[in-house]
């Protein structure tokens, strides 16, 4: 069973309309990153965040800080479902001062990002690109550490996009 067949029935609530929808509606009928939206939009590949909590959507949406369509996993099933990684007090602390970490810091003031310590900042996430229809997973990458991120490149190739 891929990731997409593991968490397809678990629900998910859209962050603009709060319509609950399932996993598997966001990929049933396209194929499923903000900087490369325009080239994703140009071959037909749909941009979904899934996040863990409401608390600063209204920020995050007004802030445009995200270019996809964003929903909101209320009870954490997908990502629990999916084993992401979750940091305790104790990890997190000197996750903070990795150098990878550090750099994220840097380029986020420098971007004047801002930011704020609510919420769960504990959890971490992934990236999960879903063939259309759900029966192939294309790529599945575990955030290790909290500056972690996939390269878009390897989203690109994964729709043969240069």
């Amino acid at each position: 069973m891929n990731e997409a067949e593991i968490i397809g029935d678990n629900k998910v609530k859209n962050a603009v309309n709060g319509e609950m929808v399932t996993m598997k509606s966001l990929w049933e009928n396209q194929d499923c990153l903000s900087d490369i939206k325009p080239q994703l939009d140009e071959h037909g590949v749909r941009l979904v965040g899934v996040g863990v909590e409401e608390l600063g959507v209204k920020e995050f949406l007004d802030g445009n800080f995200f270019k996809g369509d964003l929903f909101i996993d209320v009870e954490k099933k997908c990502y629990n479902d999916l084993k992401y990684k979750r940091f305790g007090f104790l990890n997190l602390v000197p996750a903070l001062f990795f150098k990878s970490s550090r750099d994220a810091i840097s380029e986020s003031r420098e971007a004047k990002l801002g930011g704020d310590l609510k919420g769960d900042y504990y959890q971490v996430g992934g990236t999960l690109v879903v063939k259309k229809g759900g029966e192939k997973v294309l790529l599945s990458h575990k955030q290790q550490e909290l500056a972690d991120h996939v390269d878009t490149k390897e989203v690109l190739k994964c729709f043969n996009v240069a």
